[in-house]
């Protein structure tokens, strides 16, 4: 290992991590504070699951 490259390797891996968790943030404080969107999630899952259950998934 080169380790001369370390210290830029840590740095980036950990700016890159930050932004995702930011990221992740705004998308649970959106999700949380949005009852709009907490409705569009559950109506889509039942829709998929009533989808998956007639067999419409695989094609059969």
């Amino acid at each position: 290992m080169n380790w001369e490259l370390f210290p830029q390797l840590l740095a980036t891996g950990l700016l890159t991590g930050g932004v995702y968790a930011l990221i992740a943030l705004g998308i649970v404080l959106i999700y949380k504070s949005s009852p709009i969107f907490g409705t569009m999630v559950f109506h889509s899952q039942r829709v998929f699951i009533s989808h998956a259950s007639c067999g419409g998934i695989d094609g059969r």
